[in-house]
């Protein structure tokens, strides 16, 4: 979880760290600030909650949410807003240095025709109980299904060259590689999953469509024999039409200028909103705790910072006292400080529960 404060042109980020994940967010977050100076829009002071988990139910911001989730006895409806990930700039975790460079790559490796006709994975079966059943279902339809098992890993890029059709499977979350796997032209089988992306989001113009763009099948693998098959045989034709267009849509829409765009859009609704509830109410709730008292005692004190030394100083010691289940003494906690007018001071603050790197 960050909490993400704005004032004057200088962008703080402060929460737990994340690693690649936290500062390629910050440099997305800049990006798109810097998208909305070049179009002249206004950008409000605010403060808001971004949850970079892999699916959640609260934040401002999300990288991924649950269509709905059980809160003071009910169904409730999820409320942030989904925004792009970190990933088109790079996931170097999986072996993509740069997403651009590499939706460039799979486009090429996608135009010359597969090393073998089936519809192939590859990854560890132990994310989701969905890998392990495609696993035991491609052991027994070696021709048309393949799961890649073996000591030695293969590569995104080798993927594609190796396989006619692509089959892409959950994990704990959100497909980070859905969008790269598009640009290769391959034809693809989605396992359907219950979290909620932005590129699927259909109120979005351009969103991806399911028979349009891939095939989808069913979380319990139901009849996916059955659609490989018909990718691979009897609708050939069809299915390379739909990864034709599967691929023309990610030219348009799924690159690292479109994410940023959406992402300042986003950002900008969620930074414009009325009656949002108070930061301190909005953190808990982000880091789960459920204490409405603290929340309660923390409202008024955690202030829009003005200045570096305000978010570095008083106002964290604050956040760490009011939400120790977030700050833990003693964790590496990043508070990550970048400026859109590149005016942004470098300095460094070294404490017991938190040090200060400017990007």
């Amino acid at each position: 979880v960050l909490w993400l404060d704005y004032s004057a042109g200088l962008l703080c980020l402060i929460g737990n760290s994340h690693g690649q994940r936290t500062e390629l967010t910050a440099v997305m977050l800049e990006l798109a600030l810097d998208s909305a100076y070049h179009d002249a829009r206004p950008v409000p002071a605010f403060a808001l909650v971004f949850n970079l988990n892999d699916h959640s139910c609260v934040g401002d911001l999300a990288y991924a949410r649950c269509p709905t989730c059980r809160g003071l006895g009910r169904q409730v409806r999820c409320a942030p807003l989904l925004v792009p990930d970190y990933t088109f700039l790079s996931w170097r975790y999986s072996g993509i240095d740069s997403y651009s460079a590499s939706a460039v790559g799979f486009a090429s490796a996608g135009a010359v025709p597969a090393e073998k006709r089936v519809c192939g994975w590859a990854g560890s079966v132990n994310s989701h109980k969905s890998r392990k059943i495609f696993s035991r279902v491609a052991a027994v339809n070696p021709t048309t299904l393949e799961s890649w098992q073996r000591r030695v890993a293969i590569g995104q890029r080798a993927q594609i060259s190796r396989w006619a059709c692509l089959v892409d499977l959950p994990a704990i979350g959100y497909s980070g590689r859905l969008p790269l796997l598009l640009h290769s032209g391959r034809p693809l089988l989605f396992v359907e999953r219950r979290m909620e992306s932005w590129y699927l989001d259909t109120r979005q113009r351009g969103a991806l469509a399911s028979w349009d763009h891939y095939v989808p099948v069913e979380p319990a693998l139901t009849g996916i024999v059955e659609s490989a098959t018909r990718i691979l045989t009897t609708n050939a034709s069809q299915a390379v039409a739909m990864a034709g267009r599967a691929r023309a849509l990610a030219r348009r829409t799924l690159s690292l200028r479109t994410a940023v765009r959406y992402l300042m859009l986003q950002l900008l609704s969620a930074a414009w909103a009325p009656g949002l509830p108070p930061l301190a109410e909005r953190l808990e709730a982000a880091a789960g705790g459920g204490d409405a008292r603290a929340a309660a005692a923390a409202r008024g004190v955690l202030p829009a910072a003005d200045a570096i030394d305000e978010v570095a100083g008083s106002t964290f010691v604050q956040l760490v006292e009011r939400f120790p289940h977030l700050f833990p003494i003693g964790a590496d906690n990043d508070i990550v400080c970048t400026a859109a007018t590149k005016t942004c001071r470098a300095r460094t603050i070294q404490t017991a529960a938190v040090k200060l790197n400017p990007l």
